[in-house]
């Protein structure tokens, strides 16, 4: 299991691409077309930073909730081998699923899920 981005939520992605291309000037190197993931209910969007961390911006119904408690982050990914083995690992834990397995239109079909600890929102994606 490693670190594969940050979720960060914005009212839109023009938005939040700008505030991206603001603060992070010189240091994004590959980002992905904006997609809608009607799934997941989200317009998406991952940029690539220079030093091979990633932000994906998130708008819509899953960030609307996140947005108005006064908050951006909306989750961390985590790359997993397995997104059911990583579910029950997590669920042993006390974390509760609120997103089962589904595939992902970001990243190409690769399945992804969401759980809820104490500590906030995690997203895992399955690895290639």
């Amino acid at each position: 299991m490693h670190l594969h981005h940050i979720g960060i939520a914005v009212a839109t992605l023009e938005e939040g691409e700008r505030q991206v291309r603001h603060y992070y000037a010189g240091q994004i190197v590959g980002e992905t077309a904006p997609v809608h993931d009607p799934l997941q209910g989200a317009d998406l969007q991952l940029f690539e930073m220079r030093d091979g961390s990633r932000i994906e911006l998130v708008a819509g119904k899953p960030a609307q909730s996140v947005l108005g408690k006064g908050l951006n982050l909306h989750h961390v990914c985590y790359e997993v081998r397995s997104v059911e083995t990583a579910i029950e690992e997590w669920h042993r834990r006390g974390a509760v699923v609120v997103s089962p397995p589904k595939p992902a239109v970001l990243f190409g079909g690769r399945m992804v899920a969401f759980v809820l600890t104490p500590l906030g929102l995690l997203e895992f994606l399955n690895d290639e």
